[in-house]
């Protein structure tokens, strides 16, 4: 007999609505009732475990057919992902397989998809890819992980994803969001060019560095319909002139001058016309002339920039920063990433300071600023009541100048911990208070030792501020939970979660604790 509660349909609506994914296959083996309920919600978004778990045990004709055809108009996400999964590919492709051979030849399997992502080992290799295409689909993803570098001597790959891309061409009439990704060599066939020409509803394109070739940039760079670009330049892979160059493993490019020749050649005053947000993961030299051919009133800029082999020049920073300047009267969003080697022997004559990214506050409408600053350097933040007078509109405001790289392990030290430069808890909130609408803001490294009393000229501010804190001292946790109960009744504080040692922040963290305990 199932309770009560389970009977109301709204109720196990909600409920399947908050559980995890994986877990909803798990739900559904509970009771009849529930497997049910629980089932659109497995249908609606498939992956290869989803659809492993779904096939297990069945018949992969009559059953397996009658199971899509029954739930086929449910699925709107549908992932094809065998990069980390491996060991679920041969039983999917017999069950997917089986599946296309019973499809009809122009219609979509899944009538209702709206996002499709598969990677780009099996683009290349799977036959009944442009099965699951049609005029629902919004967003699709080719070459989601993965890496394909190599066409097949028989002509296999090229002819799959040739069918492919006339299936996108001509089947998904309402796409917005394109993405190819770890295919290099899709820049040398001419169906690619066509296809950015033809797809007049796409405003968001993703790609990686093959983008920036003179056939994938030129129809682009004449869409009149492109509001978001993103490129990401992968390293140890290619660039645009030699795909198949033998790249260092430090992001460092072989050859940065044929690429910001074809970005002369290509790009002019009329390029790009209604692009509004751009995002840029590759050499800090790229990004700088890409950006400086561009004449669009963009309103996000996004900027990842690398180098695991040298420390990035400062004149280049400086030239960065200020091509991103000029865009100062429509700039709402700005996210900086500068990563560079953690060598003890690298370090700079003068350290990287707020000074370097002044100029900014030119941009006077900026509404969320994120700056990223991954070095072996201290990084010196002492102007932030100009920030204040200058942004008048921040909402949220993120300063992280020693955050926690992927690649570190627990046996380096944290630069932060020992920073002398570290900023205080009260200059913190007096610039929250001379900021009305900012909502998050996040420091790497938050000094709260010392007396914390009131200050005289730091009022009580009642509306609501999230603090992120990375590490930092200090000599009492209620205390300094007491300090900011008094000065923020709403302040909600989050920890950053990092690598590295754990002291520092296991105080921060009870701080946390206190808050949360003591808030209604």
């Amino acid at each position: 007999m199932e309770p009560s509660i389970f009977q109301q349909n709204d109720v196990l609506h909600l409920i399947c609505g908050f559980v995890p994914p994986r877990t909803l296959p798990k739900l559904a083996r509970v009771s009849r009732l529930l497997h049910y309920s629980v089932l659109p919600y497995i249908w609606k978004k498939l992956d290869q475990r989803t659809i492993a778990c779904l096939t297990r045990g069945i018949d992969l004709t009559a059953q397996l057919m009658s199971h899509f055809k029954l739930h086929a108009s449910l699925v709107q996400d549908l992932t094809l992902d065998f990069y980390l999964q491996r060991r679920f590919r041969p039983s999917l492709i017999i069950a997917l397989d089986e599946i296309a051979e019973h499809a009809p030849a122009t219609e979509s399997v899944l009538p209702n998809l709206r996002r499709f992502r598969i990677c780009a080992s099996e683009a290349s290799d799977l036959t009944y890819t442009h099965y699951f295409l049609g005029p629902s689909l919004y967003q699709l993803e080719v070459g989601c992980s993965g890496f394909n570098n190599q066409i097949t001597d028989d002509g296999h790959s090229e002819k799959v994803v040739t069918e492919l891309l006339l299936a996108i061409k001509s089947r998904c009439t309402n796409l917005h969001t394109l993405s190819f990704r770890g295919m290099p060599w899709l820049r040398d066939l001419p169906l690619v060019e066509q296809l950015l020409a033809s797809l007049s509803t796409v405003t968001t394109y993703d790609g990686d560095g093959v983008v920036l070739s003179p056939n994938l940039l030129n129809p682009l760079a004449r869409s009149t319909k492109l509001e978001d670009l993103k490129i990401l330049m992968r390293p140890a892979q290619y660039d645009v002139i030699d795909p198949w160059g033998d790249l260092p493993l430090d992001g460092v490019y072989t050859d940065v001058l044929p690429l910001l020749e074809n970005l002369r050649d290509v790009i002019s005053p009329a390029s790009f016309p209604y692009l509004r947000h751009i995002e840029l993961n590759c050499d800090i030299q790229v990004a700088t002339a890409l950006l400086s051919f561009l004449h669009s009133t963009l309103q996000t800029i996004t900027v990842v920039c690398s180098n695991r082999r040298g420390l990035i020049a400062q004149s280049d920073l400086d030239s960065l920063v200020d091509i991103m300047t000029t865009f100062a009267t429509s700039l709402h969003d700005i996210d900086m990433t500068i990563i560079e080697p953690f060598d003890p022997l690298m370090r700079r004559g003068m350290p990287i300071s707020w000074k370097t990214f002044a100029p900014f506050l030119r941009c006077s409408e900026i509404e969320r600023f994120r700056l990223v600053y991954d070095s072996s350097d201290n990084f010196d933040f002492s102007q932030s009541s100009e920030i204040s007078r200058a942004w008048r509109n921040i909402e949220s405001f993120y300063l992280d100048w020693d955050p926690p790289a992927r690649h570190r392990t627990k046996c380096v030290n944290h630069t932060g911990l020992h920073d002398p430069r570290s900023l205080s808890i009260v200059d913190m909130l007096q610039f929250a208070f001379h900021c009305p609408g900012l909502r998050n803001l996040l420091v790497a490294w938050l000094d709260a030792s010392g007396s914390l009393t009131v200050p005289s000229n730091l009022p009580t501010v009642m509306w609501p501020l999230t603090l992120g804190v990375g590490y930092g001292q200090m000599e009492c946790a209620p205390n300094v939970a007491d300090f900011l109960r008094k000065v923020r009744p709403n302040v909600q504080l989050e920890c950053r979660a990092s690598y590295g040692p754990e002291g520092p922040r296991t105080a921060w963290k009870k701080v946390q604790e206190l808050l949360k305990a003591t808030r209604p």
